[in-house]
């Protein structure tokens, strides 16, 4: 005597297959709200506060904001800017994160520009300014912290989740 069973594995597949991509988005929403909070709670204080101690315009300062996350398999990112784009349309904000370079001439306030003078090329010469690369050097800093952080919220999230 034979007995034979059949099963449909076809059925349980496409079950198990749902369930993997709603898992899989659960996880993208958990990590870009928690990278977001983290971004928000202390990075960007932190850049702030360096910023404010580098003397920096308060409207620059007021104008750094978290940019975006960006999601991938392997890793994350996350995006701070800031900038505050004058009347002139010049980024005031880039001149004091990465410094500007040095430029000819006089500047005459009166009629908003430089002038330069062929006959004397060292008339004016302006040196530039030094880049301060505040933001980049905070997250360079904050790397570990942030990461502790965010393995620190996924335990709990995944304990809280998936018992």
């Amino acid at each position: 005597m034979s007995v034979q069973i059949a099963l449909n594995t076809e059925r349980d597949v496409t079950k198990l297959k749902g369930k993997t991509r709603n898992v899989r988005l659960q996880l993208n929403d958990f990590r870009l709200q928690t990278l977001t909070s983290i971004a928000n709670s202390f990075v960007i204080p932190e850049i702030k506060k360096r910023m404010k101690s580098a003397k920096y315009p308060q409207e620059v300062i007021d104008g750094t904001f978290v940019e975006g996350i960006e999601l991938s398999q392997k890793k994350w990112k996350i995006k701070i800017k800031s900038e505050h784009i004058l009347d002139s349309g010049y980024d005031l904000a880039a001149s004091f994160e990465f410094g500007t370079k040095p430029s000819p001439g006089r500047y005459v306030p009166a009629i908003d520009a430089r002038l330069t003078n062929p006959d004397n090329p060292s008339f004016g010469m302006h040196p530039g300014t030094k880049a301060h690369e505040i933001i980049k050097d905070t997250l360079l800093e904050l790397k570990t912290r942030v990461q502790g952080e965010y393995k620190r919220r996924e335990k709990i999230w995944l304990s809280q989740n998936f018992r």
